[in-house]
């Protein structure tokens, strides 16, 4: 449609489970992950991270990260960044950006999960865990900006309909410069599909009530009605559970790390043992 994401070297490469690209900035991926694991947390495991209690240091370490990002993106507006973390991370981003439309991409947490567990041996439940609060982070963090909400298994099972749908909710939430592909080219974006990236694995996991609530809302490209959702206790639970069974399988040296992290963070300092 006519955004910039970057030039192929900043781009990740390619994998067996998305040959057609990440569209996600090395950069960006980078700054993200460290200030995870400054936090002690890494993507699936953050059950008690909030963006507004990361310390005063790291928080001014990924400003600095995300200001050379937005300054190499500015001069090829429109542009756009895309990294699943920026659900849980994007607080900390908007003090460089101007009036950002957020655009989430809801998929089944059916298939979710599913594709969670045969990549990476993630339990089913704890995968539905995941989904849920990664959803309800996203909804959180960009309640009252400019934001479209798609269903990624919609755009799947009808290309056309699907990307003329994005195409009017992003130019509905300020977008411009935008271009709807023809239906060729909208037809070659969803191509042959790898198993798995549309709604693979539904009915595998039983969702909980608030998840099916969550996504009946997500699926019809709307935000649940009502007060805002929090994440719920059971989740909670099946994500701590799941953490501290990771931590104990960590190598003695790894928790040593996390241990040392804990301290710096409690110190307030932005100490990361991997460098970079």
């Amino acid at each position: 449609m006519g955004f910039f994401a970057g030039e192929a070297a900043d781009l990740l490469a390619a994998g067996e489970d998305n040959p057609d690209g990440f569209w996600e900035r090395n950069d960006v991926v980078r700054a993200n992950k460290k200030i995870l694991r400054q936090c002690n947390c890494r993507w699936d495991m953050v059950s008690s991270f909030r963006a507004e209690r990361v310390a005063a240091a790291p928080r001014r370490l990924l400003l600095r990260r995300a200001g050379d990002v937005v300054a190499a993106l500015g001069p090829h507006a429109p542009w756009f960044i895309k990294d699943p973390r920026m659900c849980l991370l994007l607080p900390l981003w908007l003090p460089v950006m101007k009036d950002p439309v957020c655009l989430i991409v809801a998929r089944n947490p059916a298939g979710v999960a599913d594709s969670l567990n045969r990549r990476n041996g993630i339990p089913l439940e704890v995968g539905a865990a995941l989904w849920e609060l990664y959803m309800i982070r996203a909804l959180e963090y960009s309640a009252g900006r400019q934001r479209a909400i798609v269903s990624f298994d919609r755009i799947a099972g009808n290309p056309q309909a699907g990307a003329s749908s994005v195409f009017d909710g992003l130019k509905a939430a300020g977008c411009h410069g935008l271009a709807l592909p023809d239906e060729a080219g909208i037809t070659a974006c969803f191509g042959p599909r790898p198993a798995g990236t549309a709604a693979a694995g539904r009915g595998a996991v039983g969702l909980t009530r608030e998840q099916q609530f969550l996504w009946d809302a997500l699926s019809e490209g709307k935000a649940p009605g009502g007060p805002a959702q929090a994440v719920s206790p059971r989740a909670v639970r099946v994500l701590k559970s799941y953490e501290k069974a990771v931590i104990a399988a960590m190598p003695p040296g790894e928790r040593g790390k996390r241990l040392l992290r804990s301290f710096a963070r409690r110190l307030g300092l932005p100490w990361d043992c991997s460098g970079g």
